[in-house]
């Protein structure tokens, strides 16, 4: 002999989903340290260039030469007289200065000392899922604290399906 059972209703369950690989950029969003832009606010700017999409976000400098950009912290700017040797792009006219370091994926693109310029523009905005930017020590997460980082850290998480 069974006992009669009680039915509940129904239970609707709403998530967002979210991507493993964002939970740091999710985690990092949410200290609100830096500067963010997600997959959305990239969409706004697709056909655009990099350079031209950072050069508005608070503490960040762009550099431009020859169809090229580098991110540099407004903060920290040396610039050096003179040009600069080959990754520097010194045919195209860019000097030392304080670069920011730009990861991609978690891989330091540009690890030199001091900090070379790095090609924003070479990654187009409907590449990227999204992106932080620190503007110094202060802001950057240890992961990506590392020697010369006082310049500013640019953290770029592309895509993984098509746009």
């Amino acid at each position: 002999v069974l006992r009669q059972l009680t039915v509940l209703d129904s239970v609707e369950v709403t998530a967002t989903r979210v991507d493993p690989r964002m939970l740091d950029f999710e985690d990092n969003k949410r200290l609100g340290l830096g500067h963010f832009m997600t997959r959305d606010d990239l969409d706004k700017n697709i056909g655009r260039k990099m350079g031209d999409v950072l050069s508005t976000t608070p503490g960040v400098g762009v550099v431009r030469a020859g169809g090229k950009a580098a991110v540099l912290a407004k903060r920290y700017v040396v610039p050096l007289s003179g040009k600069t040797s080959g990754s520097l792009w010194a045919g195209d006219g860019f000097s030392l200065a304080c670069y920011a370091q730009v990861w991609i994926e978690g891989q330091l693109m540009n690890p030199g000392y001091p900090t070379e310029a790095y090609d924003i523009n070479s990654i187009a905005p409907d590449q990227i899922e999204a992106l932080e930017y620190y503007a110094g020590p202060s802001q950057t997460p240890s992961k990506y604290a590392k020697l010369n980082s006082t310049c500013g850290v640019l953290v770029i998480h592309l895509r993984r399906d098509p746009p």
